[in-house]
């Protein structure tokens, strides 16, 4: 079917808009796309791409409601109108929705499906970022076992894929689905393998600083859980035990000491670097320019 030029132009007006950030003006737009392609009863797979554009708007908006009820309009019209990708793409954004609203259960429903159909979403493999997702919206359903063999999954999908950080990020929310699951053993042992990993991750990229002060941090804190776990026992702990306590939960405290004063220093430098740059940062800066990079990338400015 051929639309008329007046329904192209307003088509192109509202990706213009959506392509500019300009969400409040292209919301209207596509609603008004929305009535046109509906009054002219265009391919289902195509409507559904319009719900689908004004729900990630309203998302953007702070409409949740609104949004959810395109998302789930979409959902319907693709699967009806037979378009796997569309119903993909509405099933990722529907997630991301649902978590943000605290939907667990309806959060794990739809990332279950992309992990069943990951095979359609990229020829680069499974992807470890779904199922660390599907992992953490099942934790504050009490699905511990659940998300443990999700957080196992992920962890060695990541180190294939060679993301040591987000790795070893991943094995310390590992520790608390073991934990929550009952598996106190395997717990400890997760717990000395971040000890045993988690200097080990490195990396030159900037915007990885706020990951590794991340894995500091938890690392920090894994000090404090197994104080716990030594000194926390039905029966009172050993004297030896009671030492071993007392000395992870000191080195804890003290890692989160100094995570919080290096935070602290980094937050302050940068913001001089952002707003009183030295010399020499101007002069990466202009080289940059020249060179046809952007002046701004993290990998010139060395700011995350």
């Amino acid at each position: 079917r051929t639309l008329p030029e007046e329904a192209v132009s307003l088509l192109r007006s509202a990706y213009d808009a959506v392509d500019r950030g300009q969400v409040e003006r292209a919301e209207p737009l596509l609603g008004k796309c929305i009535d046109t392609w509906n009054g002219m009863q265009m391919p289902q797979g195509e409507v559904a791409s319009l719900y689908r554009l004004r729900g990630s708007v309203r998302m953007q908006r702070d409409k949740g409601a609104d949004a959810l009820a395109d998302l789930n309009r979409a959902y319907d019209l693709a699967t009806q109108g037979g378009a796997p990708e569309e119903t993909l793409s509405v099933l990722q954004l529907r997630s991301s929705l649902y978590e943000g609203r605290g939907e667990w259960a309806l959060a794990e429903r739809d990332l279950g499906v992309l992990i069943e159909r990951e095979d359609e979403l990229s020829v680069a493999g499974p992807n470890p970022f779904l199922r660390l997702r599907r992992a953490r919206a099942r934790m504050p359903q009490q699905a511990y076992a659940a998300a443990a063999t999700d957080y196992h999954e992920a962890e060695s999908q990541l180190r294939t894929i060679g993301d040591k950080i987000r790795a070893v990020l991943t094995t310390t929310e590992l520790v608390l689905a073991l934990y929550g699951s009952g598996r106190v053993g395997d717990a400890v042992l997760a717990i000395q393998k971040v000890f045993n990993e988690y200097t080990k991750p490195s990396s030159n990229n900037p915007d990885d600083l706020p990951l590794l002060e991340e894995l500091s941090r938890r690392e920090a804190e894994l000090h404090l859980v197994l104080a716990g776990q030594l000194g926390g026992g039905a029966s009172p702990p050993s004297p030896r035990t009671l030492a071993d306590a007392d000395a992870e939960w000191r080195v804890g405290c003290l890692r989160l000491s100094v995570y919080e004063d290096q935070l602290a220093q980094r937050l302050v430098d940068e913001d001089r670097r952002r707003i009183s740059p030295t010399s020499l940062e101007k002069t990466k800066r202009s080289f940059a320019r020249l060179s046809g990079l952007e002046s701004d990338s993290p990998f010139v400015t060395g700011l995350p």
